[in-house]
């Protein structure tokens, strides 16, 4: 008899704001964490750099394009 694995998962990416830090949701992204059953469900949490502090001043397409690449970039290697 085969048994069958229901694995969830979940991909979070957590976003500073203007002039923030990538460090500024690990409190956050922990606590998520926490949400979850460790045995079924497989969490993922990307903590964003893409536009740390100024970068964020580039406006919002600049800002957009780097963020899609960062998780682009996340979602493979993971």
């Amino acid at each position: 008899q085969q048994q069958q694995h229901n694995h969830v998962i979940h991909f979070f990416v957590l976003v500073h704001g203007n002039h923030g830090f990538k460090s500024d949701f690990h409190y956050y992204g922990e606590m998520l964490r926490h949400c979850f059953d460790s045995k079924k469900d497989h969490v993922f949490i990307m903590y964003s750099a893409a536009n740390e502090m100024f970068k964020t001043h580039d406006g919002i397409e600049e800002c957009g394009r780097r963020l899609a690449e960062e998780v682009q970039k996340y979602y493979t290697e993971y």
